[in-house]
Parts: structure tokens; sequence; C-alpha cells
């Protein structure tokens, strides 16, 4: 059904990696932050929503300004600094603490929210843009089920470390 020939080609291919990876830590951070706040903060369904607002809200303002910026930059410039945002929001909350709340959390997800489009705008173009257009559709598919498969994978070695991590120090205490 799909034509994994397509990840053979040098562009492609590399974007599909760079996509994985990113998919595992976007899914993971997007795992991550509820849980903290859910079981460290105490937060309800609606808290964390206003605090997760600050990182999904102004991703729909930057979309489409991340594809203006596109036409104007190099794509590859514009991956890099997506990447800077995005890891620089990810290290701002590398240092969270049980007193870690709202306030120290909305920079960050602004960051974030700068960072991620910045991110997939470009390296989808870059990854896109040498593939023909009859396998348009496979290339997107693939492209798209590659980065979802970077996420499951992600958060599912960050449910089991944060199992394995909890039943330690239930044992050490």
């Amino acid at each position: 059904f799909i034509n994994l020939r397509l990840l053979g080609g040098r562009n492609f291919g590399l974007g599909a990696v760079v996509s994985m990876a990113f998919g595992f830590a976007m899914y993971g951070a997007t795992f991550l932050l509820p849980m903290y706040l859910a079981q460290v903060q105490g937060y309800n369904a609606q808290q964390i929503g206003w605090t997760i607002m600050w990182s999904g809200a102004p991703q729909l303002l930057m979309m489409p300004l991340a594809a203006g910026l596109l036409k104007k930059f190099d794509a590859r410039v514009l991956l890099t600094i997506g990447l800077g945002f995005f890891g620089a929001s990810c290290f701002m909350n590398s240092a969270m603490t049980n007193l870690t709340a709202y306030d120290q959390l909305k920079l960050a997800q602004l960051i974030r929210a700068i960072g991620m489009p910045l991110t997939i705008v470009p390296l989808t173009a870059l990854a896109m843009g040498g593939i023909a257009h009859e396998q348009s559709g496979s290339a997107s598919a693939l492209f798209n089920m590659l980065r979802n498969l970077g996420g499951s994978i992600g958060i599912a070695l960050l449910a089991t470390q944060l199992d394995l991590r909890e039943k330690l120090h239930s044992v050490r205490l």
C-alpha cells in the first residue's frame, strides 16, 4: 500500500527520520506535562487545559506565519530555528520541581508554540519537495505515519520509565 522505497531518497529519508525523532519529543513533552500537572500539582482537567493552552492556541497563528516565512527564508534555517525554540522550551521544563506551576510554565509553552510550527512546516517542505506528484499521497502517508510512530514510541517509553521510577522510589521509601 505504501511505497517504502521512498525512504531511499536522501531528503525524504532523512526528513522522515528527523520527523520521527521530533514526534518522539513533541508527543512525549505533550504527554509528560499534563501528567505532572495532575499528579504533582493536583490540577483538574480545566486547569491543565488552561496551562497547555499556551502551547496550543498560539500555534494556530504560527502555522500560516511559518508558511509565509518559508517563502522568504531557507527551510533549513527555519527548521534549525524551530528545533532550537522547541529544544529551549524542553530545557526550560527540565528544572521543574514540585513548586513549578502555571506562571512558570507559561513562557516555556509560548516558546514551544513558536518552535513547533517552525519545525513541522519546513521539515515537511524539505522532505516532500523532491517527491513526484504520483507518489505524493504515499509519501505523505508514510511521513505522517513515521512522525506518529515516533510519538507512540516516545509516549510508551516515557510511561514505562515513569512507572519504573515510581516503583523504585516507592521501594526506597
